[in-house]
């Protein structure tokens, strides 16, 4: 049995652009070194393109002794690169396609391994990822997505939709949450998660990114123009659009036109956006902060969200996750640990948001631990923005949403 693997490194392009082309190519050539060294004289190693290697693992007893190698490799990208005395981090997608033997086809094996290693990246990357036909499915279809996305800005496919933040206490409506609708000639109206995850392997994300903020702040300015001024929006930023170049002239450009006073712009930022080049990221907030931008830290409570974050980054807002607004009925003790975080986030002159609000009960309690805003079902859904301003004029009342 024979196993091929198909070894993509996660972000090179990224890691050329901020640490230097000499350094990405030396990078290139440790990987190469490592792999050979860990695996045995009968294995082969080599390069297919740039920053793709191919390994064919041959005599395999059987199945079982494939994880214990990939998981050798993928250690191999856990420990630090050492490049002219400085240490870098650097980690690989794996896929792979295996067969009982070499007669069945080296293509087809490749397109397999290929395949998988696209998968691999798709759930996330530094990971590895075995062939199914399922994988095969579902790249042929991000495939289609990716070639349909440009028609989406230039028909005029995407589409805004907006939930209402709220005032606990008094109800006022402070602002929306700008969220992304795709209707799509085929598919119908497909959320979020069915392109956004999609676009970001692309430079996409990009566009798609741009289209947002201009007509979220387009948006505002058309409601200022209506009676409703001073409101706030939300923009959620991807990973991704951490490393575009114009995303700072973009924001800034579209504030201008639109005269839309940077301090009404959040901007929501998830932790592990942070985490993925710390440095970068800390900078680049610190340069939305001198332009007034607010800034937010989303989905609170997941992941690697800490109170050391919210203390070193220049934060204005926290978003608690739904998962925790969710357990706000099971228990007192559920209600006890919401009350003293947002107890603690106001001692750290934050703003809180509770999101997925869903129920009376939840509301009243949060009310009750003087939560500063909600947002969630028992509020209002997400409104497409065609609907906007006949549901405002509905629910409205002396600034307040009923």
């Amino acid at each position: 049995m024979l196993a091929l693997l198909c070894l993509n490194l996660d972000e090179f392009e990224k890691f050329n652009l901020k640490h230097g082309y000499p350094t990405g190519d030396r990078l290139l050539q440790l990987v190469a070194e490592r792999l050979t060294h860990k695996l045995r004289e009968m294995d082969l190693v080599c390069r297919l393109a740039e920053d793709e290697f191919a390994v064919l693992l041959k005599g395999l007893q059987n199945s079982s002794d494939l994880p214990i190698v990939l998981n050798k490799v993928l250690g191999e990208f856990q420990k630090p690169w050492k490049i002219n005395q400085r240490n870098y981090h650097a980690t690989a997608s794996i896929g792979v396609a295996m067969a009982e033997n070499a007669d069945n086809g080296h293509r087809e094996l490749m397109r397999r391994a290929n395949t998988a290693m696209h998968e691999a990246k798709r759930q996330g990357g530094n990971q590895f990822c075995l062939f199914s036909p399922e994988s095969h499915h579902q790249l042929a279809d991000n495939f289609v997505i990716e070639a349909d996305f440009p028609n989406a800005i230039t028909h005029n496919e995407l589409r805004l939709s907006l939930q209402p933040q709220v005032n606990a206490h008094t109800n006022h409506l402070e602002g929306f949450e700008a969220l992304i609708r795709w209707k799509h000639p085929q598919r119908g109206m497909m959320m979020p998660l069915e392109f956004i995850p999609v676009l970001e392997n692309t430079q996409q994300i990009h566009a798609l990114g741009h289209w947002v903020i201009k007509h979220s702040l387009r948006l505002l300015s058309q409601l200022d123009k209506n009676g409703f001024p001073s409101l706030n929006m939300a923009i959620n930023l991807s990973p991704c659009q951490f490393s575009d170049p114009v995303l700072m002239k973009v924001l800034l450009r579209n504030c201008e036109e639109y005269q839309i006073a940077t301090e009404r712009v959040e901007l929501e930022i998830t932790e592990s956006m942070m985490l993925q080049d710390y440095e970068h990221a800390l900078g680049l907030c610190s340069r939305f902060k001198q332009h007034d931008f607010r800034l937010a830290i989303d989905d609170f409570g997941t992941g690697y969200s800490s109170f050391a974050t919210l203390n070193r980054l220049p934060f204005d807002t926290v978003k608690f996750d739904r998962s925790f607004i969710m357990q706000l009925g099971q228990s007192r003790q559920n209600q006890r640990f919401m009350n003293s975080m947002i107890n603690m986030m106001q001692q750290m002159n934050l703003t809180t948001i509770a999101e997925g609000v869903e129920t009376a009960q939840q509301r009243e309690l949060l009310d009750d631990f003087e939560c500063d805003l909600l947002q969630g079902f028992h509020i209002s859904k997400p409104i497409i923005q065609s609907q906007l301003l006949p549901i405002m004029n509905q629910h409205l009342h002396a600034g307040a949403w009923h």
